[in-house]
């Protein structure tokens, strides 16, 4: 039916119907008008695209030396960081370490390498051994090159960490091809490159050092004295008990055997030779034993899992919140470079123009209109300010799909529109919500 269009209402077969507040009511003719009207120039097109670069450097948390702060500078630099950063190259960094500490399986006997017996590595374990070196090294080398020289490079921490184990790996590779040193001292660090590598690996093991202190404190100081406590009561009782030397003298004939004993009986490795013929002597004996394992086994196992789980998380928490504060600086400074018209707030021209080179997949004008409209829609405005734009990360992996749906405006008007929505004059965005105010645009 015909109908028409007064502020917030529609006047839809002689009935007011009121848009529900807070929803952007701008149609894909308003949109399509906006480009042909307010065309962008390929100065800002070009500053777009260098902001968008920025940006998804932002995402990856590197904003201060991504591939935006390679734009002015030689192109091999920027091929170097794109090798070095793909996906497909660190998977090869991941399987080179694994194969690399797989090969232990195949080398000689340390005690063989040592000099009490000749042994020798065949020739394919090491080659493959320096292939995997020399992995380590092109993926330092290609960093080293794009992010700033040799001192840019160990200015960082994990960073050194990473260049002297490759150190150590190749010096180590060195001296036993040449027979000068055949023990493998750098055996025990080969997998030390994924937490030198990759940081959510390096994370993990950064917050190590707090659980064992926390773990000292609340398991392994209350475990000895547990220890120690019913080392001398198992002593004294079954030490000297009549018909128990033999026992006695196996188990708790001094206070260093006891200990030994109940260390065991708390993992429940000895249950069997030390609870049962302790029973057989006296099964009364059953309730020292029993109140040991209730409070060793049970009682400090629980605390001590209670305890990593809580300083990974809390550890996690941390993490996500200096990620969050160095996040929303880097969005700052993207937001700013998309800033093209140094106004505060972008358009939807602007933003047509981001997601063209955000999501180069899709080049649908129509979907990145949708996207705009879920980011801008609770706002009324038709702009993006920037607390608005940090919801650009999340519709960057939005998908479309085709549908077709034959509705009337009389059940759209009834409220009975389906969920997921239907964009009236195109496919459907299966996360948009289905709102009156678009049911009834022509």
């Amino acid at each position: 039916g015909e109908f028409t269009r007064r502020g917030s209402a529609f006047n839809f077969q002689g009935q007011m119907v009121e848009v529900p507040a807070g929803q952007c009511d701008w149609t894909w003719a308003w949109a399509q008008e906006q480009l042909v009207k307010e065309p962008l120039t390929d100065e800002k097109r070009k500053a777009l695209q260098r902001g968008c670069i920025l940006l998804l450097d932002a995402y990856a948390g590197r904003a201060s030396h991504g591939l935006h702060s390679l734009l002015d500078g030689p192109a091999y630099k920027r091929w170097l960081f794109q090798v070095q950063t793909a996906d497909l190259w660190q998977m090869i960094i991941i399987i080179a370490n694994l194969i690399h500490g797989s090969l232990i399986a195949f080398e000689s006997q340390t005690w063989a390498t040592a000099g009490l017996e000749e042994g020798t590595d065949p020739l394919w374990v090491k080659m493959v051994e320096a292939v995997c070196i020399s992995i380590y090294a092109a993926d330092v080398t290609m960093k080293m090159n794009y992010f700033g020289g040799w001192k840019d490079y160990v200015s960082k921490e994990w960073q050194r960490n990473y260049l002297s184990l490759i150190a150590l790996f190749g010096f180590d590779w060195l001296l036993s091809i040449t027979g000068i040193c055949p023990l493998r001292f750098s055996r025990p660090c080969r997998l030390f490159i994924l937490p030198a590598r990759h940081r959510d690996v390096r994370r993990l093991a950064g917050c190590m050092p707090k659980m064992a202190v926390k773990l000292f404190d609340t398991f392994v100081l209350p475990l000895f004295l547990g220890i120690a406590f019913f080392a001398v009561l198992c002593g004294r009782l079954y030490g000297w008990m009549p018909g128990a030397e033999s026992y006695g003298a196996k188990h708790f004939n001094s206070i260093a055997r006891s200990m030994h004993s109940l260390f065991l009986l708390s993992t429940l490795d000895n249950f069997d030779p030390l609870v049962t013929e302790a029973f057989l002597l006296n099964p009364w004996s059953i309730v020292v034993f029993l109140a040991f394992i209730c409070s060793t086994s049970f009682l400090l196992m629980s605390v001590a899992l209670g305890v990593v789980f809580d300083t990974y998380f809390e550890d996690h928490d941390q993490t996500v919140k200096d990620e969050e504060k160095k996040e929303k600086k880097s969005l700052g400074k993207a937001f700013e470079k998309l800033d093209v018209e140094k106004r505060g707030k972008i358009n939807w021209q602007e933003f047509r123009e981001m997601m063209r080179n955000l999501r180069p997949h899709d080049q649908n004008d129509r979907h990145a209109w949708i996207l705009f409209k879920s980011i801008v829609q609770e706002s009324g405005s038709p702009f993006i300010d920037p607390k608005q734009f940090k919801q650009i990360r999340s519709v960057l992996s939005v998908g479309f799909e085709p549908f077709n749906m034959h509705y009337s405006m009389k059940t759209a008007l009834k409220g009975q529109v389906p969920s997921p929505c239907v964009d009236p004059i195109g496919p459907i965005e299966t996360s948009t919500l289905w709102t009156l105010d678009q049911a009834l645009r022509p």
